[in-house]
């Protein structure tokens, strides 16, 4: 089932960044396991929750080095949301009360974060058997 998924979510993924650079906003995603897929193809940094699709499905304000900036997408995974999340998010969208702000990281965050990923992808270079570690790293 696994290989499945991924068999389709690399070519949604390629889809979803394709209708990105041709300026298409706001972007909907079906499947938990397409949504993480898609995010990475789209570049996403950041996200800013924003107003409740249904429960467990928000709006979020994504930074998006594809977009050269800000894309609000919707991530919906299969056991979240009703039959009628899809019409929902649109009406939320219409209304204006879906878009939250543009993330924004404090001055110097990413880089303390990246420090932090870097030392201890380096600490399990030395001790591969950290299993806590692998989980953090990952």
């Amino acid at each position: 089932m696994e290989a499945a998924g991924a068999r389709v979510a690399r070519p949604l993924s390629a889809v979803a960044r394709g209708l990105l650079e041709r300026g298409v906003r706001p972007l909907v995603v079906a499947g938990g396991a397409t949504s993480g897929p898609v995010v990475q193809a789209l570049g996403v940094t950041q996200l800013r929750i924003g107003a409740q699709i249904d429960p467990g499905v928000p709006w979020c304000a994504a930074h998006s080095k594809a977009a050269g900036g800000t894309v609000h997408l919707a991530l919906k995974s299969a056991h979240f949301g009703g039959a009628d999340s899809f019409s929902a998010a649109f009406a939320l969208l219409a209304a204006g009360a879906a878009a939250p702000a543009a993330p924004s990281a404090p001055a110097g965050q990413d880089q303390m974060i990246r420090g932090m990923v870097d030392r201890l992808a380096a600490r399990m270079q030395q001790d591969g058997s950290d299993v806590d570690g692998w989980i953090r790293l990952v």
